[in-house]
């Protein structure tokens, strides 16, 4: 099952499915990525749900029960971010979604923690409190590059419109057409 689809900044596909990443070269070539218990610097889940490609050229890569794993291309490994229940860690461990906004931030839709905001540079990751009516089961996320504003899909708490200079949002409700 493929669950999510990005393309690099080398123009390769990366393809989110139930059984690991796998990644179409140009040429037409695929390399499989899975899980391998033995080692700490290897995918952490098999079930991946969503796939960034961001500005550095680094992969992120959000999992079902794995957290969101961080591959560097020079470096071929991953790191992993793993769910913690501290205030500076990551708080879900089913990632459904992943945005990057212009600061640099990582924006990453959870279903059982929320939205969390991930400052890259750090590495400390926080828990968004801008909308109260959020809840903890996000679903999914969309930034326009140059935009100030992020939309926010919940799992029956409806749509949201956040504006990230303002810190102000718009809740859409399904009667809302």
């Amino acid at each position: 099952t493929v669950r999510t689809i990005a393309e690099d900044h080398h123009g390769r596909i990366w393809l989110g499915t139930s059984e690991g990443i796998a990644i179409i070269d140009t040429d037409g070539a695929t390399t499989r990525i899975f899980q391998d218990a033995n080692s700490s610097s290897s995918l952490s889940d098999n079930s991946v749900y969503s796939i960034l490609p961001d500005r550095d050229g680094n992969i992120w890569a959000g999992t079902f029960f794995g957290g969101v794993n961080l591959y560097v291309p020079n470096k071929s490994f991953f790191t992993i971010h793993s769910p913690e229940h501290d205030e500076n860690s990551l708080g879900g461990k089913v990632v459904r979604m992943m945005s990057e906004t212009e600061d640099g931030k990582l924006w990453i839709a959870t279903e059982n923690g929320g939205l969390m905001v991930m400052d890259r540079k750090t590495g400390e990751t926080s828990r968004f409190h801008g909308i109260t009516q959020l809840g903890s089961n996000v679903h999914s996320l969309y930034h326009a590059p140059g935009s100030s504003e992020i939309w926010i899909g919940t799992f029956r708490n409806g749509l949201f419109r956040y504006d990230l200079d303002e810190g102000t949002y718009r809740r859409y409700l399904p009667a809302d057409g």
